[in-house]
C-alpha cells in the first residue's frame, strides 16, 4: 500500500487524472516526460508509452497500461465517465482532446501539492542533502580563479561540479553576473570576462532525488 496515494485517495470525490510530472513522481517514484496517473477508488493506473514501459512495469502498487506516444489522445479513447484533472498542469489542447472523447472533466486544484507541502522525514533529509551538495559546490568554485573567465564558463563549471558531487543536475540553469551584470537579478550568463576587482554573483542550485536547492552568493575577483 502506498501511503501517499492513500492520503490522496481520501481527498477525492472522483478519480483523479494526474498529469503533472512532478506529482506523478511524488506519488509513484516514476520519472517520465510522457506519463499520466489515474487514482481510482480501488486501483492506480499508470499510463506511458513504449520508451518507459520496462521501468513502469516494474513499479509496485500500480497497474501499467502502455499507450501511444500521443498520450492524451490515447486516453481520450480509453477512459470514460467523470474524472478530476489538475488544471495547472493540463493545457487547453489536452483538455479539449479529452472532452472530445466524451470524458466529463472536473477541475481539482492543489490536491497533490497540498500533500507535498507537508514534508516527510525522508523528504526533509533529501532537501538537506541537496542543500549540502550546493554548499560544497560553492565552496569548490570559491577556490577557483574567476578573473579572465566568462560568465558562461563559470555557469558551465557550476553545473559540472553539481554532477561531480552526485546531484541529478542543476535545479535551474546557473545564473552568473559579473560586475554591472550582477545587479540584474536573473541575468543570462554571457561571454563577458570577469575583470580583477569585480564582484561576481552566482545563483545556482541542484536536484537530489527530485528535491531542489537554491542559493545565491557574491564573490570578489581579487581585491575590491
Amino acid at each position: 500500500m502506498n501511503p501517499r496515494v492513500e492520503r490522496l485517495r481520501a481527498l477525492l470525490e472522483e478519480p483523479l487524472l494526474v498529469t503533472d510530472a512532478v506529482n506523478v513522481r511524488y506519488l509513484t517514484g516514476f520519472r517520465s516526460s510522457n506519463a499520466a496517473l489515474l487514482v481510482e477508488p480501488e486501483r492506480v493506473r499508470l499510463f506511458s508509452d513504449f520508451r518507459y514501459a520496462a521501468v513502469a512495469r516494474a513499479l509496485a502498487g500500480v497497474e501499467f497500461e502502455q499507450t501511444a506516444r500521443s498520450l492524451l489522445g490515447d486516453l481520450a479513447g480509453r477512459l470514460t465517465g467523470r474524472i478530476a484533472f489538475e488544471p495547472e498542469a493540463l493545457r487547453y489542447a489536452g483538455y479539449t482532446t479529452l472532452t472530445a472523447g466524451g470524458l466529463e472533466l472536473v477541475a481539482r486544484s492543489g490536491l497533490v501539492e497540498g500533500l507535498r507541502a507537508v514534508k516527510e522525514p525522508e523528504e526533509l533529509a533529501l532537501v538537506r542533502r541537496s542543500a549540502g551538495v550546493t554548499d560544497r559546490v560553492f565552496e569548490r568554485i570559491a577556490e577557483e580563479r574567476f578573473t579572465g573567465q566568462s560568465e558562461r564558463a563559470l555557469a558551465w563549471r557550476m553545473e559540472q561540479l553539481f554532477h561531480e558531487e552526485g546531484a541529478e543536475g542543476p535545479s535551474f540553469p546557473a545564473i552568473v553576473g559579473a560586475g554591472p551584470t550582477g545587479a540584474l537579478p536573473h541575468s543570462v550568463p554571457g561571454d563577458r570576462l570577469v575583470e580583477a576587482g569585480e564582484t561576481v554573483v552566482i545563483d545556482a542550485g541542484c536536484v537530489v532525488e527530485g528535491y531542489s536547492s537554491d542559493c545565491t552568493r557574491t564573490f570578489a575577483a581579487g581585491s575590491l
